[in-house]
């Protein structure tokens, strides 16, 4: 049945598609991206930080 004819679609992983992402994940994938992003932004304060004391 196409999707456009109501077929449920299965987002999850396989073996198949051994790169897919359960959608079950996405909640711990954003969880982890957020993290990532504040390192980063304390990485960069860090580096201005370390400029400005170069200076």
């Amino acid at each position: 049945m196409r999707a456009a004819e109501g077929a449920a679609h299965d987002y999850s992983a396989s073996a198949d598609r051994p790169g897919s992402v359960p959608f079950t994940s996405a909640p711990l994938v954003l969880r982890e991206f957020e993290k990532g992003e504040h390192q980063l932004h304390w990485l960069v304060q860090q580096e201005t930080a370390l400029e400005e004391t170069l200076l």
